[in-house]
């Protein structure tokens, strides 16, 4: 996770807020059908398949 990504004020830190902002963010673009929950699916569509290790 890239954190500078969260930096909203572009202070080069990440605070708490700043943090739970973005996340949720990413889970309402990740919730395409807006039903409070993210399916494999759903993250499948928006970021890709997941990387094998």
């Amino acid at each position: 996770m890239r954190l500078e990504l969260f930096d909203a004020d572009k202070d080069g830190s990440v605070s708490r807020t700043e943090f739970t902002a973005g996340a949720a963010a990413r889970f309402d673009t990740m919730d395409t059908n807006h039903d409070g929950i993210v399916t494999a699916d759903e993250r499948r569509a928006t970021w890709g398949r997941r990387p094998s290790r």
